[in-house]
């Protein structure tokens, strides 16, 4: 009963939320002036594409509407230097006596404080250019990516959150990550407008969460990226044309310009890339939404653990995993839940199964492996009950997701599963201790559902 309680009031708090909240789009009444402002961590094995992303961008340059700056970091550098970004070439706008990558969430404080100051502007875009690992924060020993083809060999990659300097031995965690974004919205005095990410595997709920309160858009891959990494020319080329545009449509644009470049017939065909486009606004409602479903996915198992746990494995087992095979697909899993569940209140619908003795069952069609005993009577009706529940409050998580994602392109590897936001899974139900220092963690029923399937 505590469940039951639970769960009608999020489903109804999230049906009052998701109503009341339309997609934004134009906020400036008057001719915006955007700030793009790229922080390259480049004092790794990706300062080749470092810079043919700056070159990218000399092809389009600042104009009086967008300022295009950046600050540099390489492997040799004894300095941070800052750069406005003209037509065909870079003009020192600062430089600071110590080298970039030593503390950098202090650096992207001062980055924006300085650009703020110096360039002031209606809107923020701020790209954080290097590696990336998503929401977990550990180190390990990996094999080089064969997406870089620099060297072939292994390398010490510390298995982080974003902008790895290898020289300095450096990152920005994600705990990290949400202050310097509430340090640069009271600054600016407004949330940054667009938070890019040209890093891997970032493109996740967690990360999106914890960042929410300080950014209106997310972009991102949920995927490993190509070293090339975005097609700058042509996302400013966008921008620079039509200055005035949306938020919003700046951000599908800049997922459009990413699906041709690495598309069939683009510059750089890949069928592995990933670029979605996130509204931080309507996060909040995902995660009630998300919760939700676990609420159902828990009072199932106060039913019969052992018939909801088959459906839940199956469903995960199924569902489309990334380069870190505990990143999973949000979406996929809900529709993988959505098959499993179905197909058990299909089963339990059948009059034999309700009126005769137990009977073996899986959760597929051609399942041979996981099949689990349905008991007749009480309890299978107990059981149809929990999982219509589940099946409903699915549909509702997968639609409030969806609402949420408001540009997703990928290649032809997905099968179409992959939809714009990952969803940190793992498969033994090991929990990384970094995970349990993230918003996600400690707000949502997430850690105590998968201590329940562990157990």
């Amino acid at each position: 009963m505590k469940y039951c309680r639970i769960l009608t009031t999020a489903i109804l708090s999230l049906a009052v939320y998701t109503t009341a909240l339309p997609h934004s789009c134009c906020d400036h009444d008057e001719e915006p002036e955007w700030n793009f402002i790229t922080y390259l961590q480049a004092d790794n094995n990706l300062i080749p594409f470092s810079d043919y992303n700056l070159n990218q961008m000399q092809k389009v340059g600042s104009t009086p509407e967008v300022n295009i700056l950046a600050q540099w970091d390489k492997p040799t550098a004894t300095h941070t230097i800052r750069y406005k970004v003209k037509k065909n070439h870079l003009v020192v706008k600062d430089k600071i006596c110590k080298p970039m990558g030593t503390h950098p969430a202090r650096e992207l404080e001062s980055l924006i404080t300085w650009a703020h100051k110096k360039f002031p502007a209606e809107r923020y875009a701020l790209i954080l250019w290097d590696h990336g690992n998503g929401v977990l924060d550990r180190s390990g020993l990996m094999a080089q990516p064969a997406w870089l083809s620099l060297t072939g060999k292994k390398f010490l990659q510390e298995d982080r959150g974003i902008l790895y300097d290898y020289a300095a031995n450096t990152f920005l965690d994600n705990v990290g990550l949400s202050k310097v974004c509430r340090f640069i919205k009271k600054k600016i005095k407004r949330k940054i407008d667009f938070l890019g990410m040209d890093a891997n595997l970032m493109s996740m709920i967690e990360i999106a969460y914890q960042i929410d309160e300080s950014v209106r858009y997310m972009v991102g891959s949920q995927q490993t990226e190509s070293g090339y990494g975005w097609p700058y020319q042509t996302i400013l080329k966008a921008l620079t044309d039509k200055p005035n545009m949306c938020t919003s449509d700046f951000a599908a644009a800049t997922v459009k310009a990413y699906s041709d470049f690495y598309a069939p017939g683009g510059s750089n065909e890949d069928s592995s890339f990933t670029l979605s486009a996130i509204d931080l606004s309507r996060i909040k409602p995902v995660i009630l939404a998300f919760d939700a479903v676990l609420q159902a996915l828990m009072l199932s198992q106060a039913v019969n653990k052992s018939t909801t746990n088959t459906c839940i494995k199956i469903a995960r087992g199924s569902t489309l995993e990334f380069y870190v095979s505990d990143y999973i697909d949000l979406i996929d899993w809900y529709d993988n839940l959505t098959t499993s569940f179905t197909s058990l209140a299909n089963s339990l619908k059948n009059k034999r199964s309700l009126q005769h003795g137990a009977r073996d069952w899986c959760c597929e069609d051609d399942c041979d492996t996981e099949c689990c005993i349905i008991p007749s009577g009480p309890d299978a009706e107990s059981i149809l009950q929990a999982a219509n529940a589940i099946l409903a409050t699915v549909a509702a998580a997968k639609s409030t997701a969806r609402g949420a994602i408001i540009a997703s392109k990928a290649g032809s590897d997905y099968d179409g599963k992959a939809h714009g936001l990952s969803l940190y899974y793992p498969r033994n139900y090991e929990v990384d201790c970094s995970y349990t220092k993230t918003d996600f963690a400690k707000k949502t029923f997430w850690l105590h559902f998968l201590k329940k399937m562990k157990a």
